[in-house]
């Protein structure tokens, strides 16, 4: 978003610069939100926010993220999208207006377990025939794929 922009306002650049975070990511949702308002702010075309697993999210930091993100969307100032992933129990935290259009999509936790037992397994396979992961008894291969597919219980 701010990409397109030719400057970024310094005051702007400054709050960025001075957000609290651990090297990767800012540590609080609320001064994340505060920034995309702020960035969303200096645009003039709608704008498309893609989040996601907002269920990995602390307990409180979903209800912060949803309740800025519905904020955001129901605000008459520029047309905002959302494109959300996360368990199907996190629809109640957005709670958007009548007024707002809002689609859901569920996928089968079948299909989802299918999915993560093919990674698993070509990530597994490639870490044998990388030489990363060292097995004496080939059979262990399987109870490693089904103990990493079990415990990630559709993650």
């Amino acid at each position: 978003m701010l990409e397109k922009l030719e400057c970024i306002p310094e005051a702007l650049a400054t709050a960025i610069e001075n957000a609290a975070h651990d090297g990767d990511r800012l540590t609080e949702s609320s001064c994340a939100l505060d920034l995309l308002r702020r960035g969303i702010g200096l645009c003039k075309h709608p704008v498309s926010i893609a989040i996601d697993g907002i269920d990995e999210l602390t307990e409180q930091s979903q209800k912060v993220v949803c309740n800025g993100l519905r904020e955001l969307v129901q605000s008459d100032h520029l047309p905002t999208k959302l494109f959300l992933t996360g368990r199907e129990d996190l629809s109640s935290l957005l709670a958007v207006s009548w007024t707002v259009s809002f689609a859901s999509i569920s996928v089968d936790p079948l299909v989802i377990t299918s999915d993560i037992r093919k990674f698993v397994e070509a990530s597994i396979r490639r870490r044998i025939v990388e030489g990363t992961l060292v097995l004496q008894d080939p059979t262990l291969e399987m109870l490693v794929v089904e103990k990493l597919v079990t415990g990630a219980q559709g993650m």
